[in-house]
């Protein structure tokens, strides 16, 4: 028989479900952790890997044409490391739209640069399509240059959001998506954020500067999906299994309106600028002085029709700042140079480009220090 079971003496309990091992999750957890680190260092460094030069030297005569940057999506992110230490060379940033970007315009500016030996050196961060609001977070990724001057080139359209009867987004390129990088946010003012962003935008913005594959451009991007397809391939994968499962990021938004037909000239006669206009430049011109560069805002000759004129108001909103110059070459416009109204034929860019490197070293001869530009001496 067995031992008698006392009166006092609990009932056995019934068996309970063993707790999960806590060696288990740790390792779990810090997998998980590992993985999510290495995804986010990943797609850091295939953005810097995948960067290509827009603008180079010359491989002929080795002459600098513009500061080589790294170009993605938006290429002031990709912009190189801090430029060393050049006593001969005073960097003007350019900011504008594809007629600096695509036209050799900032590399024929920088020849004629070369040749009158002021030892201006032209960083050219202009990208297809600007407005002000891409210029906002440009401007800012251009301060790691420390700028002598700031050359904002534009047409009334970037000022504007009415384009041919449509609403254009008030970041027309992927440069919204950077608004988040540490060395943007910091600069950028609560009220411009308060008031341009939604919850969902400042969501997608942020995850963009924690997460860069998503804002890799359309060059990069088809290296990635040849290189997708062909793995999928070698595996019996249908590849569009993977581009379902895993979508590519839309491509620059600028695509979206850009490519649109339209009846030239550019813009409709009741196109009103944005009513923040003076919110918006203040700001900016706020950044610019806080970081004692002059600005020199540069209306391109093109044939728009964007009424009532953004110049004056824009002449108006720059009195109250010094250092800060609105200069107009539309009267010099001539429709036979150009072949889209726009864009300056290739026989016009040379006069194109030496018009405008003129009044830039004018305003920068005006505008900078006499210790940068040697004027005092």
């Amino acid at each position: 028989m067995g031992a008698p079971v006392s009166a006092t003496e609990p009932a056995s309990e019934p068996a309970t479900a063993p707790l999960p091992d806590r060696a288990l999750r740790l390792r779990l957890f810090y997998s998980l952790l590992l993985l999510t680190v290495g995804a986010v260092w990943a797609s850091h460094r295939l953005q810097t890997v995948y960067a290509y030069e827009l603008n180079a030297t010359d491989p002929a005569s080795g002459e600098l044409q513009s500061r080589n940057l790294q170009y993605g999506s938006f290429g002031a992110y990709l912009a190189g490391p801090e430029p060393p230490a050049a006593p001969a060379r005073h960097a003007v940033v350019l900011l504008g739209n594809s007629i600096y970007q695509g036209c050799q315009i900032a590399a024929r500016m920088q020849r004629l640069a070369n040749a009158d030996g002021d030892g201006i050196e032209f960083v050219n961060f202009a990208q297809t399509g600007s407005g002000i609001h891409d210029y906002f977070a440009q401007m800012i990724k251009s301060l790691r240059f420390r700028p002598e001057l700031l050359v904002v080139t534009f047409i009334n359209l970037a000022f504007t959001p009415d384009f041919a009867g449509t609403k254009l987004p008030r970041f027309r390129t992927d440069a919204d998506q950077m608004l988040f990088d540490p060395d943007v946010i910091r600069e950028l003012p609560a009220s411009f954020l308060h008031r341009e962003l939604t919850f969902a935008d400042a969501t997608d913005s942020f995850v963009a500067s924690l997460f860069p594959f998503k804002r890799l451009d359309l060059i990069v991007r088809l290296d990635v999906d040849i290189w997708l397809y062909w793995r999928c391939h070698d595996l019996g994968i249908d590849p569009v299994i993977l581009r379902v499962l895993f979508p590519l990021p839309t491509f620059n938004r600028t695509q979206d309106w850009l490519g649109r037909p339209i009846a030239h000239p550019v813009g409709n006669a009741d196109a009103q600028p944005y009513p923040d206009l003076q919110a918006i430049v203040t700001e900016f011109l706020g950044v610019c002085r806080a970081h004692d560069i002059p600005v020199l805002f540069l209306r391109q000759e093109s044939s728009e029709t964007v009424h009532p004129d953004v110049v004056p108001e824009l002449r108006r909103i720059c009195a109250a700042f010094a250092r800060v110059q609105v200069e107009d070459l539309q009267p010099l416009f001539r429709p036979e140079g150009y072949v889209d109204q726009v864009h300056p034929a290739e026989p016009e860019r040379d006069a194109y480009a030496k018009r405008h490197y003129e009044v830039i070293r004018r305003a920068y001869r005006a505008l900078a220090t006499p210790a940068k530009t040697g004027a005092g001496k």
